[in-house]
């Protein structure tokens, strides 16, 4: 008996811990995480809404700068514990992650063009359908893209992985510097490039093929 209250009240104090937060940052078109949150974004009326320890809220910061809505922890403060952001956007042109954190999305961002930018050791998943979508990678993370595009701009640098296979791109430029891995899909035409040790895997049956490998990398198709 003396076990099961305890259990209660551990499962009720930790309840207690964790709260939710909904916030309304102004007009964004871009998204800008910096640290290491589960961020979840979805197509909506413009939002936030933060699940974290409470004690942790007041130092998460939601600003917008220039249409880019910006996540982060405030100074040199420590979060305890695990923080999922919900993000509902009305457009989105812009997705930045800095750090060690994950952003994936639920359901397809439609837009015309659509920048992606990882620094760092975090991952990025995103359904796309867009017409042109430059991604960058600069660290050990991993992008993961799928959906479609009409013209995809990838770029390597480090020891990260980007994922595009399952992004079904007419037109494509991919670049690796180091000793990452890219993976991307080309209907139409491909330039690509190795610089280092990495890897350009490409998948379609483009009419264009231009490539090249300056070191030990490789550029295969599939």
């Amino acid at each position: 008996m003396k076990n099961a209250v305890r259990v209660l009240c551990i499962a009720m104090c930790s309840m207690l811990a964790h709260a939710q937060e909904k916030r309304n940052p102004g007009h964004f078109t871009g998204i800008d995480v910096r640290g290491s949150f589960n961020v979840v974004l979805s197509k909506g009326k413009e939002g936030v809404a933060i699940y974290a320890d409470k004690s942790a809220l007041e130092h998460i910061k939601t600003e917008v700068s220039n249409g880019v809505l910006a996540l982060f922890v405030e100074g040199t403060h420590r979060i305890k514990g695990n923080v999922k952001i919900e993000v509902s956007y009305e457009t989105l042109a812009q997705i930045i992650l800095n750090g060690s954190g994950d952003i994936t999305t639920e359901g397809t961002i439609n837009t015309e063009d659509l920048k992606v930018q990882l620094i760092g050791s975090g991952d990025i998943a995103l359904t796309v359908e867009a017409r042109n979508v430059k991604a960058s990678l600069d660290g050990s993370g991993d992008i993961t893209l799928q959906g479609k595009a009409t013209n995809l701009s990838a770029g390597v640098t480090g020891s990260g992985n980007l994922l595009a296979g399952r992004l079904k791109s007419g037109n494509v430029q991919a670049a690796v510097v180091g000793s990452g891995d890219c993976t991307v899909f080309a209907s139409e035409a491909i330039r690509a490039r190795v610089e280092g040790s990495g890897d350009i895997s490409y998948y379609g049956n483009p009419a264009t093929e231009d490539t090249k490998v300056s070191g030990s990398g490789s550029i295969d198709k599939k």
